[in-house]
């Protein structure tokens, strides 16, 4: 499921009624958010033993929807089912490490401990460090001070360390090695200074393997609900020369495993929990999907785009038509390409942040 922005109130609280349904009713037992992939994973496991899950699972994922106020009633629908027979499990599939996370801002000793536990070795201390040094750094959001490291050894240290975890028997190999291959991909985007239409595909290419890993090795008997910003979950090209998540999984799933559905407002606004990018959501233009939903006078509606384009009566939903699917820019495409479905709301309101409320 997608979201315009990452600042759309309205749309975190449709969402949330939705997976409750979903867990409930549909047999789906893990949440994969647009977080960071090993930190995710990580607080799942402080989470199903802490007194207070409410305090790990806020750390689980981006403060963008930890700790926006209309994402609350999720977290608390989630830890209330914690210690049931069929909790629903909160994981992440970014490559982006999550800074603001308590669990990536620990993993160095996780991973030096994995290292320690499996005889995992560096070819010398000078090494070590550097390793180390590169890693916090990235996981701290510090890639300015990075300058006196050398990058090109901590490249070749991952290679290394792959090589390794590859040859040791262990039950955190698999979650360790998706974590370091996931991580090599993605840094060498960016050391190599990718411009950022390629280092948003590498993202992508790179956030589609870890749920692929989720799907395969993480949850292979579960179903998983994926929660992240519409353009992710495109199933076909709607920005030139750049591939989407979506387009990758696509390309990797039976297309009957897998249903994307967008989201987008007729009017209202958005804005981060904390109040940045706030603005005002425009009229879109008159042939548009906002308008059509608009004239049907619901507050909310759910358009089947996969089922109803295959009939005769909903051919007319191929022809190409305006969306608004990012940040509420239009595009002119053929929809059912891209989505299995859309959900409206007819007012967005932003999200707030939970100490303001």
């Amino acid at each position: 499921m997608g979201e315009e922005s990452h600042g759309d109130g309205t749309t975190f609280e449709t969402k949330t009624r939705i997976i409750k349904f979903l867990h409930e009713e549909m047999g789906f037992n893990v949440l994969a958010f647009e977080s960071s992939f090993y930190n995710a994973e990580k607080a799942w496991e402080v989470v199903k033993k802490s007194e207070d899950p409410m305090i790990p699972l806020k750390e689980s994922v981006f403060h963008l929807w930890a700790h926006s106020k209309e994402a609350q009633p999720l977290f608390q629908y989630i830890a209330s089912n914690v210690h049931e027979i069929n909790p629903l499990r909160i994981t992440g599939f970014d490559c982006q490490y999550n800074a603001d996370g308590f669990f990536i801002k620990n993993s160095a000793k996780d991973i030096s401990d994995f290292f320690d536990e499996n005889q995992i070795k560096f070819n010398d201390k000078l090494e070590e460090n550097n390793f180390y040094g590169v890693y916090n750094r990235i996981a701290f959001k510090t890639k300015d001070s990075l300058k006196k490291f050398d990058l090109a050894l901590f490249e070749k240290s991952i290679d290394n360390i792959i090589l390794q975890i590859n040859k040791i028997e262990n039950p955190k190999k698999s979650l360790f090695m998706q974590h370091f291959v996931s991580s090599r991909k993605y840094i060498q985007g960016l050391l190599e200074q990718r411009d950022n239409l390629k280092i948003n595909e590498l993202r992508d290419s790179v956030m589609a393997q870890n749920v692929l890993w989720l799907l395969n090795k993480g949850y292979p008997n579960d179903k998983i609900i994926i929660w992240a910003h519409n353009y992710h979950i495109s199933k076909s090209n709607v920005r030139e020369n750049t591939k989407s998540m979506g387009e990758y999984l696509t390309d990797s799933l039976n297309k009957e495993k897998l249903y994307s559905v967008g989201f987008t407002a007729f009017a209202g606004e958005y804005a981060w929990f904390d109040g940045q990018y706030l603005k005002k959501i425009r009229h879109p233009i008159k042939n548009s999907f906002e308008n059509l939903f608009r004239k049907t006078n619901f507050e909310n509606l759910f358009l089947d785009l996969k089922t109803l384009s295959r009939k005769d009566e909903g051919k007319w939903l191929n022809e190409n038509m305006s969306l608004r699917f990012n940040y509420y820019y239009p595009a002119i495409k053929s929809w059912p390409l891209v989505y299995d479905a859309l959900i409206f709301n007819r007012e967005m309101r932003r999200s707030t942040d939970i100490k303001n409320n």
